[in-house]
């Protein structure tokens, strides 16, 4: 069975869809962790339930303002996409280090005892189960502990690249392939060396050409897994809120899947165009047919964008979608031809669908209106 389908399996098993719903107020205007903060610490029994999303803005003025939609969908998408980046992302408290693809949470006990890795967790379970949102960047070793719970495996996992500190990645490296007696004396004598084995706790009490290269790896296992069990360890006690980490025991493919690399995540032109198609129900004609002609050549050229003023195809799928990731599918409808009143796109974020304008008569004049409208609404419900 496709891994997408076991998931699907598993939610309708985990998900209690005949009581009450979750109700989820989020304030784009606060900080975005205070608020996650809010809504998940203590309010774990409630995540089997299926959340309704709701975006408030402050006016300036001590009040709030609902944005217009009603959550079939992409609200849920955008908020827990929202959600997930924030954790992975926040320096105020920081949780995670290290470069894309070897993300490691932060030693620190205070983020423990405060429940911060917990909640990670359980946003993450959220993620997966209620929006199919999936979690990039993780280093693979958490990834492995975050589905069999297996200090042992992870550690079988752990490389260079996994240790944040860059100045211990240098030393380390060197350790790890020293060239004589000369590099060795170097490295003993050096305190970073000495204070890095003590804590370590590894079983050579001085470097030699002979144990250099197993110290260097005991080192580093210690700096990505041992160091970072309780964190680990919390992290996994909030995927377990929905039962997640033992299904990701028992398929390893749901894992692959739920927990992709960076590149996995990208958004692959070709793909994205295959997953496009026309409203069957669509009439054609030649304006018709030009302006769909117009959308499949911005959405294959958006995906090439480099420069990072340009509208990326990141910001255009959560425009239309309310999620950065890859869609299932986009539907494709038509606004009238009237180009006083429908020259820009409308998306049906919680269903999918886009209304493209059909009134340009050039790629240009198509590609401005759609910069633009993504540039100035790209988020947010109830939009002017």
């Amino acid at each position: 069975m496709p891994a997408d389908d076991i998931l699907e399996t598993f939610k309708q098993s985990v998900v209690e869809d005949t009581g009450p719903t979750m109700a989820i107020t989020f304030n784009r205007s606060k900080k975005a962790i205070r608020e996650l903060c809010r809504i998940y610490k203590n309010n774990s029994g409630k995540l089997s339930r299926p959340p309704v999303v709701y975006f408030v803005s402050s006016s300036g003025e001590d009040e709030e303002y609902e944005e217009e939609a009603a959550d079939v969908g992409g609200p849920l998408k955008e908020f827990l996409t929202l959600a997930t980046q924030t954790v992975l992302s926040s320096t105020d408290p920081q949780l995670f280090e290290g470069d894309d693809d070897h993300k490691l949470p932060l030693h620190s006990q205070q983020l423990v005892l405060h429940g911060y890795f917990r909640m990670v967790g359980e946003i993450m379970a959220h993620a997966i189960i209620h929006g199919q949102v999936w979690i990039t960047g993780l280093a693979k070793p958490v990834k492995e502990f975050l589905s069999s719970g297996c200090a042992e495996r992870a550690s079988q996992l752990v490389c260079l690249e996994d240790v944040a500190d860059l100045n211990v990645r240098e030393v380390l490296k060197r350790m790890a392939t020293p060239t004589c007696n000369e590099d060795i004396t170097s490295l003993n004598s050096q305190d970073m060396v000495t204070n890095l084995m003590g804590e370590s706790g590894v079983s050579a009490a001085v470097l030699t050409v002979h144990n250099a290269a197993q110290v260097a790896y005991e080192i580093m296992v210690y700096q990505v897994v041992h160091k970072r069990m309780r964190e680990l360890e919390e992290m996994r006690k909030g995927l377990d809120t929905l039962q997640l980490s033992t299904l990701l025991n028992c398929h390893p493919k749901v894992t692959s899947l739920v927990f992709p690399t960076v590149d996995e995540a990208a958004i692959d032109a070709d793909v994205l165009l295959k997953r496009v198609s026309m409203d069957p129900t669509t009439t054609p004609s030649i304006r018709i047919n030009t302006a769909y002609m117009f959308l499949l050549d911005y959405l294959g050229k958006v995906c090439k964008r480099t420069e990072p003023q340009e509208i990326g195809i990141k910001s255009v799928l959560t425009f239309i979608t309310g999620s950065q990731l890859m869609p299932r599918e986009i539907i494709i409808q038509f606004l009238p031809d009237d180009s006083k009143i429908f020259s820009l796109p409308d998306p049906g974020t919680c269903t999918r669908s886009l209304k493209i304008p059909t009134c340009h008569t050039s790629y240009e004049q198509f590609q401005s209106a759609f910069d633009a409208t993504v540039r100035v609404q790209g988020q947010g419900y109830g939009r002017a």
